[in-house]
């Protein structure tokens, strides 16, 4: 069966391979963190541009605890003394080796994307399916809004092999996009190519897109 983990490291950079944290392990590594620092903490989910208020340890450490077990798979949260605000650490909620079964909340394709990666990478995690939300920084809709998207990540890393892999199945698989490792592959344009600087460059992930796409409003939209 499938088991929902953590991983817990610093955000901008590589999060170290080490196995994933059961909860209470995860807990127990930020109560380590929180220890670390002298005065209150600030909790944001990662991608939100506002911090939540000062709390202080024993507080943060519950407030994390609820948003972390009760959050969705893929979800990461940020944690930063308000003291040294540089020093940010981050908590994600991950997947590990999903069992080969078709992910209720993908689209057909997707699911057929899903089963013929975890076959081929069964240690690799997901990191979500399904979330309804705009693209970050645009005002259009992600797929993960239609659950035609998942985020596959080996610990963290955007992995060289399924790159090497996505080039080997992308006329075999209903694929329409795929990005990482600063790079992306369209089903219109063909081949890896640079993505903007300006763009979420997912080195610590493969974002990959069913063919069709989803287009206009999904059913979600409020």
């Amino acid at each position: 069966m499938s088991a929902e983990q953590y991983r817990v490291g610093s955000p901008g950079g590589r999060v170290a391979k080490k196995r994933p944290l059961e909860v209470d392990v995860m807990l127990r590594r930020i109560e380590e963190i929180l220890s670390g620092y002298t005065g209150a903490w600030q909790i944001r989910r990662r991608g939100d541009s506002d911090w939540s208020g000062a709390r202080d340890r024993e507080t943060s450490l519950a407030r994390l605890a609820d948003l972390t077990v009760r959050g969705d798979v893929g979800g990461a949260w940020q944690l930063r003394p308000v003291g040294t605000p540089g020093a940010v650490f981050v908590v994600r909620k991950v997947e590990v080796a999903p069992p080969v079964a078709s992910p209720s909340a993908g689209t057909d394709p997707l699911k057929e994307i899903h089963l013929a990666y975890f076959e081929r990478f069964p240690d690799h995690e997901s990191w979500g399916i399904f979330n309804c939300r705009p693209i970050a920084g645009s005002s259009s809709w992600s797929q993960h809004a239609w659950g035609n998207a998942e985020d596959f990540s080996d610990g963290g890393v955007a992995a060289a092999e399924a790159q090497r892999w996505f080039n080997e199945n992308t006329s075999r698989l209903p694929i329409a996009e795929v990005i990482g490792r600063g790079r992306i592959w369209t089903k219109a344009s063909q081949g890896f190519r640079a993505l903007s600087p300006s763009a979420n460059q997912h080195h610590d992930h493969w974002h990959v897109s069913a063919d069709p796409l989803g287009d206009g409003s999904p059913p979600c939209a409020p």
